[in-house]
């Protein structure tokens, strides 16, 4: 070793030592004052100086042994933190718990490195209850799921770790273990308030929290359009015959769909009974034409039915919705039908029946959420229902059409959702066997009917974000407006 630098003794001595312990040996201070040199493995077996208090020898590089007092934390707690920073050649770390102290043996410089740690984690802990009480009266969000989020968070403790990114934790105040801090968390929900009770070193990380989530929460409007196009066409030709002779009986051939038979006519026009026969013609569909003959020996009567009929378009609902970012909403527009699930009879008793009353109609079910960059997630759910036709209760069968699914859409977007549900055709064929299958001349004995239905439902869905209270006046006010003018009552006029 050479310097050319003048040095003090003591500044010779401490490069003196690193240099032995760079090659494996250590100084031991003997009480005559001298310093012996051994190996540093066997260092700790010679009879190393104790040093408590204010008391250090010197040299960094040498070593020594130093009494700590542990006046606040349990020592075998801070054993275990302090046990791995020990040099397992030198050094060597012991409880001692019926005094509170740790007996170290190590390099001098690492005994002053410990002596820094065991100052910041022997610190005077607050006494159990002690503390102060917080009352935080939120403006916008709900106390009761303020309370869940923090006793949440408490239970495992939340801190920010050392390799968390932008926005993850940085500036988020760690959350003490509810094990260790004794904090109790309640809310009053008359004055929609979070009472805190716990340490005010610990209250500080809670409070904060409150504050960043007690934000007013923007809403969305959501207008909807729910519409079934029907494209269906129907066309129904018949010829119905009558004859009737004193002597040779009577025949009839009766074709058609419309509930209405050649028999009853010519019954109520051969009696002369007007008013029946009004009520007859009046309950037919179509067009219908006749020719007959009553009276005398031979009666006659011919019928001919002719339908054609086509739908299109059918509005069944305009909802519009107004809720909280993340909150569900819904709307029905229909009935609530009983539907027979059970039947009991017994014996000397009257039988009984159970029944479940369910929903029928328009059901709207929608749940935005505002994304960052003003797109709106939304979960749809569709549905449109009705009864088919029946005659028994215990036999209802419901139409069911359901659209469900999630999509994402700008602020003040339009969606389209639906498509063609069902497509349907149909040909029946009603005729006088061998009459009605005579070219051109058997059309008068047979009657044919063709349908074709298509049905699709469409929903239009526009959602659009209201972030303040102008805006959602703004938006009411124009509702109101197209409220006035399609309707026939006088409404005032909004201040």
């Amino acid at each position: 070793m050479r310097t050319v630098d003048l040095h003090d003794a003591d500044a010779i001595y401490d490069i003196f030592l690193a240099q032995l312990r760079a090659q494996g040996y250590a100084t031991v201070d003997l009480p005559n004052g001298s310093v012996k040199i051994v190996p540093d493995q066997a260092a700790r077996l010679e009879p190393v100086p104790v040093e408590t208090g204010g008391q250090q020898g010197e040299g960094s590089d040498s070593v020594a042994t130093r009494v700590f007092n542990v006046r606040n934390a349990a020592s075998e707690q801070v054993l275990g933190i302090l046990k791995p920073l020990i040099d397992p050649r030198v050094g060597v770390i012991t409880p001692y718990p019926a005094a509170h102290q740790l007996v170290v043996t190590d390099w001098r410089s690492n005994l002053e490195r410990i002596a820094s740690l065991l100052r910041q984690l022997d610190r005077p802990q607050d006494a159990p209850g002690s503390g102060s009480t917080q009352v935080i009266y939120l403006r916008h969000a709900n106390a009761g799921e303020v309370v869940k989020v923090l006793r949440g968070l408490s239970q495992e403790g939340m801190a920010p770790s050392e390799g968390a990114g932008e926005g993850e934790g940085k500036d988020r105040p760690a959350v003490p273990a509810a094990g260790g801090s004794g904090i109790r968390l309640e809310y009053e929900e008359g004055t929609n308030a979070v009472v805190m009770v716990g340490p005010d070193s610990e209250l500080a990380a809670y409070r904060a929290i409150v504050e960043q989530l007690d934000i007013r929460r923007a809403q969305v409007v959501v207008e909807a359009i729910i519409a079934e196009v029907s494209d269906s066409s129907a066309q129904e030709l018949g010829v119905q015959w009558l004859f009737a002779d004193e002597k040779f009986g009577a025949g009839i051939v009766n074709f058609g769909s419309n509930g209405v038979n050649i028999a009853s006519i010519a019954g109520a026009a051969a009696s002369g009974d007007n008013e029946a026969l009004g009520d007859l013609l009046s309950s037919t569909t179509g067009a219908m034409a006749g020719i007959g003959h009553f009276g005398g020996g031979f009666n006659f009567a011919m019928l001919v039915n002719a339908l054609k009929g086509k739908s299109g378009f059918n509005l069944l609902s305009t909802p519009t919705l107004l809720t909280l970012d993340n909150a569900e909403a819904s709307i029905l527009v229909g009935q609530e039908v009983p539907f027979v699930t059970g039947s009991v009879t017994q014996n000397n008793a009257n039988p009984y029946q159970t029944i479940e009353r369910k929903e029928v109609g328009v059901k709207l079910r929608i749940k935005p959420q505002i994304n960052i960059d003003n797109s709106v997630r939304l979960d749809i759910v569709q549905e449109v229902s009705s009864i088919a036709d029946t005659t028994a209760a215990s036999d209802v069968i419901t139409n069911k059409r359901e659209i469900k699914t999630k999509v994402m859409v700008e602020d003040n977007g339009l969606v389209i959702l639906g498509g063609l549900i069902s497509d349907e055709l149909s040909t029946s064929d009603q005729r006088v066997p061998l009459l009605g299958d005579i070219p051109y001349l058997g059309r008068l004995f047979r009657s044919d009917a063709t349908k074709n239905a298509k049905q699709n439902l469409m929903v239009f869905t526009r959602p659009r974000i209201v972030r303040d209270g102008p805006s959602l006046a703004g938006l009411s006010e124009d509702k109101y407006r197209t409220l006035q003018q399609t309707t026939p009552l006088q409404l005032p006029d909004l201040a």
